[in-house]
């Protein structure tokens, strides 16, 4: 499809568009209008990037069990020639999403991505004087752009409305496309400051005092070493400022023609540092993208770009339920359209939408994982389905997770008003060691006796939080992994007891991987939907 120039105006909408809606001031994604869990996976960069790679991308993450994918719309092939834009970069992406039966997130890899701009196109790039780079303190040029050029700005906004202008075209009347990502882990990698000419006038002047405000500085101040010290943090700051001004004015120019939920991700600081790689971690501005929206950059951020509906984490390292709460918190919602693929990200999942009320989760390269890897994911999002949110709307929920690396001992107390349930790791009859998969789930507290789990490798048992009264459970049900009646109850698989609930004192979910014992010759029922309901009554 040749490139041709987008209309002027976009198209009246049909159908309801996607939108966040709140709930106690935590964000919730409705589509059509109901609650939307994104099971999503994030195909790798350049794996849809013709319609073949498309259509063969997105195949592979529907048979792993998602209902989105999400994908790039890269600058350079969206806007080849200055004021020349090729919609068939959009069209196809919604085109292969429709085919494969998923819906689809777009990622504006504009001026910035992962702390540089490879996607920038080549009229951007070979035109330094026009687009200038960010320079370091030896005054080389590096492989950024500066956020601090208008030029740069008003070409990345220009492209980024045409793009959403084209989706507004397209899909109006199917909504197959939920957000938009604004640009990706954005930042300047390798260097803490922009010391281009431009950029050091900026530094030397005034910071404003949106900037001061967010930062906690009552006083006016003549400097940016002044106000932040003359070290790293001013460093950051002054980034943070550049880079959340340049997104928001990209996101601004984008709200005129779409009310489409509007983010942007981070590549986090982290105590994680691998040798020879510089995709991970790093401690000080630079080892990771210098202002980009890092936790201490948060408030800077949420303050500046307010075109943003949501700043999320892309998560690989670190306490994973940490920087969910911390995220979560500054942005009123969370998502996290980047994580790990393996078992460990499975169970960190739960724990992002059971424990945080996530919209959703996205584990990166899904389009390229192989069993057993692939097995594991498959089963996790079948089972987040199952505990849909549009399911058991406004219900008490927690997610937990026990990583295999933890102590056998190791377990995870969830609060529902006066019942705690207390989650361990399932460990066969006789044997020391749990399986390798670890533990993981969600609960619902359906009614006041009632509660409803979906998950793997764990033991539940109940406790009265003032150690006044006993409570036992009067019934186990394992279901299917969805409703099947019109009223949303559930068909029963089997009826629990004995063996299977100890008893009649836990409530018992068998990992995927679990194992007869060895050494104790008495076997367990190990096959397991991971889905069940229980009830539970008191003694005083």
């Amino acid at each position: 499809m040749p490139a041709v120039p987008v209309a002027a105006e976009a198209t009246s909408r049909t159908a309801t568009s996607p939108s966040l809606r709140y709930d106690a001031g935590v964000a919730q994604l409705v589509v059509d209008g109901r609650l939307y869990l994104v099971r999503g996976g994030e195909v790798h960069n350049s794996a849809a990037s013709t319609p073949e790679a498309a259509r063969s991308s997105f195949a592979a993450a529907a048979a792993v069990g998602v209902n989105t994918v999400l994908a790039p719309v890269p600058w350079d092939a969206f806007e080849p020639v200055e004021g020349q834009f090729d919609p068939a970069v959009v069209d196809m992406l919604v085109a292969a999403a429709r085919e494969a039966g998923l819906r689809l997130i777009l990622l504006w890899f504009g001026a910035y991505k992962n702390g540089a701009s490879s996607y920038a196109p080549a009229w951007v790039k070979t035109d330094p004087d026009r687009f200038p780079r960010c320079l370091d303190e030896e005054g080389a040029r590096t492989g950024t752009l500066s956020p601090f050029s208008a030029a740069t700005r008003e070409a990345d906004a220009h492209a980024f409305a045409a793009m959403v202008q084209r989706v507004e075209e397209i899909d109006a009347q199917d909504r197959t496309v939920l957000m938009v990502q604004v640009e990706n882990e954005p930042g300047l990698l390798g260097h803490s400051r922009d010391h281009d000419p431009h950029a050091e006038e900026l530094f030397a002047a005034a910071p404003p005092a949106d900037v001061l405000e967010a930062a906690g500085i009552t006083a006016p101040q003549p400097g940016w070493t002044s106000a932040f010290g003359d070290g790293l943090d001013a460093d950051e700051h002054f980034m943070a400022w550049g880079f959340a001004t340049y997104i928001d004015a990209v996101a601004r120019a984008g709200r005129a023609h779409t009310t489409l939920p509007f983010f942007t991700n981070t590549w986090l600081d982290s105590e994680i540092d691998l040798p020879g790689s510089a995709l991970a971690g790093g401690q000080r501005p630079g080892t990771y993208p210098s202002g980009g929206p890092v936790a201490g950059m948060l408030p800077l951020w949420r303050a500046l770009a307010p075109h943003l509906d949501l700043i999320v984490p892309d998560i690989y390292f670190g306490d994973f339920s940490e920087i969910c709460a911390t995220y979560g918190a500054a942005s009123d919602g969370l998502f996290i359209p980047e994580m790990r693929r393996d078992a460990q990200g499975v169970g960190d999942a739960f724990v992002a939408v059971g424990q945080h009320g996530a919209i959703g989760v996205s584990p990166f390269g899904i389009d390229s994982i192989t069993e057993p890897e692939a097995t594991h994911l498959r089963d996790g999002f079948e089972l987040l389905a199952a505990v849909d949110p549009d399911l058991h709307p406004g219900h008490e929920r927690r997610g937990f997770h026990i990583p295999p690396s933890t102590d056998s001992d190791a377990h995870v107390d969830l609060r529902f008003g006066g019942v705690r349930l207390r989650a361990t790791r399932l460990v066969p009859f006789g044997e020391v060691a749990a399986p390798a998969q670890g533990a993981f789930g969600v609960v619902i507290r359906l009614s006041a006796t009632r509660f409803l789990a979906a998950g793997r490798g764990f033991t539940l048992t109940f406790h009265d939080p003032a150690g006044v009264r006993q409570i036992g459970l009067l019934s186990v049900l394992e279901h299917p992994r969805s409703p099947s009646h019109d009223d949303g109850e559930r068909p029963v698989l089997r009826r629990l007891n004995g063996d299977e609930t100890a008893g009649g004192t836990a409530w018992f979910h068998p990992a995927l991987a679990q194992q007869q014992s060895e050494v104790f010759p008495i076997p367990m029922s190990l096959q397991h939907s991971g889905v069940s309901t229980c009830e539970v009554y008191w003694l005083d």
